[in-house]
């Protein structure tokens, strides 16, 4: 650990929390050091006039300098309530963590789809202790593909007496990744770039939106994406499931493994009629309609078909790479 001589004073802030009980430290001195993430040496984090709140388990600082401070940036979205930390990803950058950023993402499987990386984001929800890892990826149209998951923190993110929002600091620092060495009984951290780079395990493509509760109970229990403006809304497509990524396959080894021609619920594979999909979003042997397809029944699933991903059978390997990954308006037919 390197010895910092320049110490910030933080002054004192009175902490009211909302819906959040926790023990403030009775100190107002705390140290949040960046060990070279944005550029050639040691730097400390300005928190301004917000003194962290220290609990048990981890310290609570105000989410926009903590990302500013360390390379990343930070945005509220007040419908939602939700506090969402990035940090963009390039090779060549002068920034040390865009550049762990970049090496991070390559790292992921991407399944074999083409794309190039974007950058990680955390989605902190106001009082909720699960927060939202995505790694963004952009493809050939420009979209944006998400492989990701949830993360249980050990603080849920709160707001002070003056709608200053606080999220947990080491919680929050290693869902991108980094280091972070807290020792409360000398009111400091340090974060850093570690030596190794390990991305997160048990990740899945993730919807660019999450599920909103619909008015009436939806067949299946399949919860429903509210639709974009310009979606087709015709009752008679069925239930609008939302927007999906589809990749196609076939029944050589390559696309469907030792599975050949078999599917998982159906018997053979029938090209042009089975897909493969996530049974917790779209459910087993249900018939789905798929913008510019048509018709398709849910016959097969896969270890990487997640969340709003389906893959459709088609005849021939040399069809399958050519039609490549697209992305469609996807309805439940009753």
């Amino acid at each position: 650990m390197k010895v910092y001589k320049n110490l910030a004073r933080i002054g004192a802030a009175a902490l009211a929390m909302s819906a959040f009980a926790v023990q403030a430290s009775a100190y107002t001195d705390y140290i949040v050091k960046l060990d070279a993430l944005t550029g050639p040496t040691p730097s400390i984090v300005d928190l301004g006039s917000h003194s962290p709140v220290i609990t048990d388990n981890d310290s609570l600082v105000p989410v926009r300098p903590l990302a500013e401070g360390a390379g990343m940036t930070a945005s509220w979205d007040q419908p939602t309530q939700t506090a969402t930390m990035t940090l963009y990803s390039c090779a060549w950058a002068d920034n040390n963590v865009e550049r762990y950023a970049s090496k991070l993402m390559d790292k992921v499987n991407t399944y074999g789809l083409d794309v190039s990386a974007y950058s990680i984001t955390a989605d902190f929800k106001l009082n909720d202790n699960t927060a939202t890892l995505k790694y963004n990826y952009k493809d050939a149209d420009g979209d944006i593909v998400s492989i990701g998951k949830k993360v249980e923190v050990e603080e849920a993110a709160t707001l002070v007496n003056d709608s200053t929002l606080m999220v947990p600091l080491k919680s929050s620092m290693e869902m991108f990744g980094l280091d972070v060495d807290v020792d409360n009984s000398e009111m400091s951290a340090e974060i850093s770039i570690p030596d190794y780079v390990k991305t997160p395990s048990d990740m899945a493509f993730i919807a660019d939106k999450e599920p909103e509760p619909t008015a009436a109970p939806v067949a299946h229990s399949v919860e429903v994406t509210s639709p974009d403006q310009g979606v087709n809304m015709d009752p008679a497509l069925g239930t609008y499931l939302g927007r999906f990524m589809i990749t196609h396959y076939c029944t050589c080894s390559t696309c469907n493994g030792g599975w050949g021609a078999n599917t998982a619920w159906a018997g053979r594979i029938n090209p042009g009629t089975t897909i493969a999909v996530d049974p917790t979003v779209i459910p087993k042997l249900a018939t789905v309609y798929i913008e510019g397809y048509g018709y398709r029944v849910a016959e097969d699933c896969g270890g990487a078909i997640k969340g709003h991903h389906i893959d459709m059978a088609v005849s021939s390997h040399s069809e399958a790479m050519s039609l490549g990954v697209v992305y469609r308006d996807v309805y439940l037919c009753d």
